[in-house]
């Protein structure tokens, strides 16, 4: 999204501002395997107004913006940035740059307003917000409660769990999830060059939507995992239709893009101020529960987000299924298998049944 000044004069004493929000068809809706449609990036941002606030758009990005603009004082308007996506070099474009940054550098927008990570390139060219959110890169699979080895572990941290030749790991071809697996960073790493092994050995696990990748994982049985920003799969995975696919913790977390921030131009002494009234709203709940909101849906775990007396966020736990992932930033519940888990109470109890019969006959 993108947040801009309309022309003057402006309102005495108030200065406007116009976030510019990033426009990207054909995002998958995770359960019918069809497209949103005029739907832009879910959970983030939703091109469809909102039925309790009657504001032109919806999703996670407009609520945070919302709450910023209450805090400062500061009244803003939304546009969308249609098909240039949050913008790469370009010498034929004015600023240099197309897309979400491309406005900002020109000063179209005063905020660029995505789940868009800080990259080398990009703060070349703009200043970033303090982070409103983690992000990092998790596994898609297919969860079933069996003990045929088809269920998926919570983590994926060794090279010997992508060795079995029957593993076929997917990936989006030019996403950032796959430029990361490509990069030096990861080459030298032994889960990295793993990764790429595989990715690599056959090109057809490289897919160009996230819905192909979706439809890959459920039709494969549980041989396949997706690839993707840990945002994105756990909102796929809260939402898709039949509660199959579940997410993992993040896999590989990137040193220098793993959060989400705000992009303004530099120098802006916006930023100073959305920096302040981001931290506060970290510290005293409001994101945490904005990601409740927005990534809840019929296939999450039954929590939810408060903010205790001293500011800091925390989780009350209610019913968690053992394969529930709480979708937060910093407590994260992952699980070993339903499956394995009943084995290890039956082994637990068996060992003190033997225990107390030794100890009678004694």
């Amino acid at each position: 999204i993108g947040i801009n000044r309309p022309p003057p004069p402006w309102p005495v004493g108030v200065r406007h501002a116009d976030v510019t929000l990033m426009s990207q068809n054909g995002y998958p809706h995770p359960g019918s395997m069809s497209d949103y449609g005029d739907d832009v990036e879910p959970p983030f941002l939703f091109n469809r107004s909102d039925i309790h606030t009657r504001r032109k758009y919806s999703g996670f990005i407009p609520d945070l913006v919302h709450l910023i603009s209450e805090r400062l004082r500061r009244p803003y308007r939304l546009y969308l940035v249609p098909y240039q996506g949050y913008g790469v070099p370009d010498p034929k474009a004015p600023s240099g740059w197309t897309g979400l940054i491309g406005d900002v550098i020109s000063g179209i927008a005063d905020v660029a307003a995505a789940p868009m990570t800080r990259t080398f390139s990009r703060e070349a060219v703009v200043d970033f917000s303090i982070p409103f959110m983690e992000s990092g890169i998790a596994a898609l699979y297919l969860y079933r409660n069996t003990l045929d080895g088809a269920s998926w572990p919570g983590t994926i941290d060794s090279p010997l769990y992508f060795s079995d030749k029957d593993v076929e790991v997917i990936c989006i071809n030019g996403s950032l999830t796959y430029y990361y697996i490509e990069s030096e960073r990861l080459r030298a790493t032994t889960v990295g060059s793993a990764l790429r092994h595989m990715l690599r050995r056959r090109p057809k696990k490289l897919v160009w939507t996230k819905a192909e990748g979706i439809r890959r994982v459920i039709e494969s049985r549980g041989s396949s995992v997706f690839l993707l920003e840990k945002p994105f799969a756990d909102y796929i995975s809260a939402n898709e239709i039949g509660c199959r696919l579940r997410s993992t913790v993040g896999v590989l977390n990137m040193k220098h893009a793993k959060h989400y921030s705000f992009a303004m131009r530099k120098g802006d002494p916006l930023l100073e101020s959305v920096n302040a009234v981001v931290d506060l709203l970290t510290k005293d709940g409001s994101v945490s529960k904005l990601r409740w909101k927005w990534w809840r849906g019929k296939c999450s775990p039954k929590t939810r987000y408060i903010g205790d007396k001293s500011g800091e966020n925390f989780i009350e736990k209610k019913t968690i299924e053992p394969n529930d992932m709480l979708m937060d930033d910093n407590v994260v519940s992952s699980y070993l298998g339903t499956g394995v888990q009943h084995v290890t109470r039956i082994v637990l109890v068996t060992c003190c049944s033997l225990l107390i019969f030794f100890a009678v006959l004694c």
